[in-house]
């Protein structure tokens, strides 16, 4: 096959090329009905990038990204996931040889297509269209992977999202991550470059009395060439408790989407840190929808934005009617030190009831130079007060 090359902008037009043996192509795909259903959406409601939720994403940095279909290289499996205990890529998951000897009988069983009792043709109500970029990956990945942990399992495992193949094509990957009832479960995720272009949509489904304690690191080196977008959707059952944490600086262009429907009696806190500079991009939404009573989320997300680096962030919370007696505090600081950066931050608050406690704060602002002449004046380099002021202000 000729080599093609094309943009994400122009991908809604390719579906019926073949370009690889997506999900929506392959009938005997446990999750060829909803593949379908995300291909037909885009192509009669129009390509996502077009959505009005990205005017200030500066997605052109994603437009105008060149992917390059048609020919594989040799496999080349990355080799700084040797040591992390699960290995995902489109369609592809795998124990890490060097440790898989230490997995102990209640950790999670590996869903994938090629696994038994999987039963993936189950989850796809959770994988609806949504007008958004995501539906890209759920219509052209091979195939949908993930773990699924038993009930009332303790566990920490280590995720490495890699890149299998040394192409430079686009890559869609699909994943579930079931939490089951009454477990306890960290997880250490780290998201490598590629040079190139990578669609993620990752489903956490936290069931009743449950704990995830989620890690998210995105890989430094490569940022120059990294292109990412990673939408992840949590589903808060009755009795659970999530806490996320990010961290990163950004790269040739980055989302990190996280939408997360809150049940009954659950604890949600999110804590987000990013260290921007040069001409990296980073965009994130935490989109939080109380939907029943008595439960608490805390945001706190931070960024330092300085060269010509962009950053912005939509912060939403949701409260329904039926969500009493919920406490919502969202605060997003950014620290501009730039003249020619870009610092975007967006507060959304829709309230259906009174009986709640709501609290935002959206603020961007320079070093302050009261705390930095105290630096100062106590013999401290003019360079390393600011870098210790930039420390504090992520970590406070």
């Amino acid at each position: 096959m000729a080599e093609i090359e094309y943009s994400i902008s122009e991908l809604h037009n390719l579906f019926e090329l073949g370009l690889r043996n997506s999900m929506c192509i392959n009938k005997n795909s446990d999750m060829h009905n909803i593949a379908v259903e995300n291909r037909d959406h885009i192509l009669g409601k129009g390509n996502p990038v077009k959505n009005k939720m990205y005017k200030n994403m500066k997605i052109s940095a994603l437009t105008n990204h060149m992917n390059l279909a048609g020919t594989i290289e040799a496999e080349s499996k990355h080799d700084k996931a040797k040591d992390f205990d699960i290995i995902i890529d489109d369609g592809q998951i795998e124990n890490s040889a060097n440790v898989y000897k230490h997995w102990a009988d209640n950790d999670p069983r590996i869903l994938s297509p090629f696994e038994a009792r999987s039963n993936l043709n189950k989850y796809q109500p959770y994988f609806k269209p949504t007008g958004r970029i995501s539906d890209f990956a759920v219509a052209h990945s091979t195939g949908v992977v993930g773990l699924k942990f038993p009930t009332k399992s303790r566990a920490s495992k280590t995720i490495a999202y890699t890149d299998y193949y040394n192409d430079k094509d686009l890559n869609c990957v699909t994943v579930i991550i079931d939490v089951a009832k009454n477990s306890f479960i960290n997880i250490n995720e780290t998201f490598f470059n590629k040079d190139g272009l990578k669609v993620y949509k990752i489903l956490y489904l936290i069931r009743d009395h449950a704990c995830l304690n989620l890690e998210r690191n995105l890989e430094i080196e490569g940022k120059d060439n990294g292109a990412n977008v990673i939408e992840s959707n949590v589903i808060q059952f009755p009795g659970s408790t999530f806490n996320y944490t990010v961290q990163g600086e950004g790269s040739k262009y980055h989302q990190d989407l996280m939408y997360i429907d809150v049940y009954k009696d659950c604890k949600t806190n999110i804590n987000g840190a990013f260290d921007l500079y040069g001409n990296y991009i980073n965009n994130t939404i935490v989109d939080i929808h109380h939907i029943g009573p008595n439960s608490t989320s805390k945001v706190d997300f931070r960024s330092i934005i300085d060269d010509t680096s962009h950053s912005s962030f939509i912060g939403s919370i949701t409260v329904d009617k039926d969500a009493i007696n919920t406490d919502a505090q969202l605060v997003n600081k950014n620290l501009l030190l730039s003249n020619t950066a870009t610092a975007i931050t967006e507060p959304q608050l829709d309230i259906n009831t009174k009986e709640i406690a709501c609290s935002h704060g959206c603020t961007v602002s320079n070093i302050d130079k009261n705390q930095l002449y105290f630096l100062e004046s106590r013999g401290i380099e003019t360079s390393m007060a600011e870098e210790t002021l930039k420390q504090c202000f992520l970590t406070m």
